[in-house]
């Protein structure tokens, strides 16, 4: 398999025991790769970082030219609404403020320290369910269900959840107050 499908591979749940194959068939390939749908692979943090930052550069899928983007223009074609992570500023860091707002400074800087007993019995009941096994999937069996748990499970963070200023793609200006 070409070095250009190889990042499709680390969504595949047979892999995940043993990446660093892949990690190192990437390492060899160089910090940019041409990928087989056009685009580009780019591997060290210190270029994604500077692509990351880089104006001329776009998350938004609009603002592809028509025909390329190949499973970037596909995944917009769903009927889900748009996420803020695919937008450009200032659109982005506005939603991201509005949606950051409840969890810190200047608005609520306790809220996470808040929430220290709540977290401490989430992960207590996740390790506890560890006994007795051989053998865990820590990604899914903790990693994963922790900040669902946290999120879901809090009444702090389910107060929080009750009066969403969280505007929507279709609404993006428009808090709501939901009871």
């Amino acid at each position: 398999m070409s070095v250009a499908t190889k990042p499709s591979q680390f969504t595949d749940y047979a892999n995940r025991a043993d990446p660093y194959p892949l990690y190192a068939a990437l390492r060899e390939a160089g910090p940019v790769v041409r990928q087989d749908d056009g685009s580009y692979l780019v591997t060290t943090y210190y270029d994604i970082r500077t692509l990351a930052n880089d104006p001329r550069l776009s998350a938004d899928p609009r603002s592809l030219t028509p025909g390329t983007g190949g499973a970037l223009a596909q995944e917009e074609e769903s009927n889900l609404r748009r996420s803020f992570i695919r937008l450009d500023p200032p659109e982005h860091d506005r939603l991201r403020d509005v949606a950051m707002e409840p969890f810190g400074p200047p608005h609520s800087p306790r809220f996470i320290h808040g929430m220290r007993t709540d977290l401490t019995r989430i992960v207590t009941g996740l390790l506890d369910a560890f006994e007795g096994k051989d053998q865990v999937d820590i990604v899914d069996e903790f990693a994963y269900q922790r900040p669902v748990a946290a999120s879901f499970s809090s009444p702090r963070a389910t107060a929080t959840r009750g009066a969403s200023r969280t505007p929507t793609a279709s609404s993006p200006t428009a808090p709501t107050t939901s009871t």
